[in-house]
């Protein structure tokens, strides 16, 4: 996977499902939770501008 495809989940340009979010984990040595937090954080960022 390349840099700028991981940047774009980041940032939530893409959209993490749970496949991946265990591949990324097991990569990254960080836990899978970690990276649905991230997810999470990314929607609520969208579902706030939806509001204002």
């Amino acid at each position: 996977m390349k840099d700028s495809n991981i940047y774009k989940y980041l940032v939530g340009e893409k959209k993490l499902n749970y496949s991946l979010v265990l591949k990324l984990s097991s990569f990254s040595h960080l836990n899978s939770e970690y990276w649905l937090r991230i997810e999470v954080k990314n929607e609520l960022i969208e579902i706030k501008k939806e509001i204002n």
